[in-house]
C-alpha cells in the first residue's frame, strides 16, 4: 500500500500583510503586470495581422489560379 504524503508544517508559514511588502517590489510588480498587459496586447495585434496576411494571400492565390485558367 502507498503511504501517505508528509504533512507541510502549515503553521510555520506566516501571511505577509500588504503593508509588509516593500514598495520598491510592489513597483516591480506593477511594472511587470504593464509589461504583460502591453505584451499580450501585441500578440495580438500580431495576430491579427496574421490572419490578415493569410487572407492576403489566399486572394492572390485565387486570382493567380483564374488568371491560370484564363491562358489555358
Amino acid at each position: 500500500p502507498v503511504g501517505q504524503a508528509p504533512k507541510l508544517p502549515t503553521a510555520d508559514f506566516v501571511p505577509i500583510q500588504p503593508s509588509q511588502v516593500p514598495s520598491r517590489g510592489v513597483s516591480q510588480v506593477r511594472e511587470r503586470a504593464e509589461a504583460i498587459t502591453q505584451i499580450k496586447k501585441n500578440l495580438d495585434r500580431l495576430q491579427s495581422l496574421h490572419h490578415k496576411l493569410h487572407a492576403m494571400l489566399e486572394d492572390l492565390n485565387s486570382v493567380s489560379e483564374s488568371r491560370k485558367k484564363k491562358k489555358d
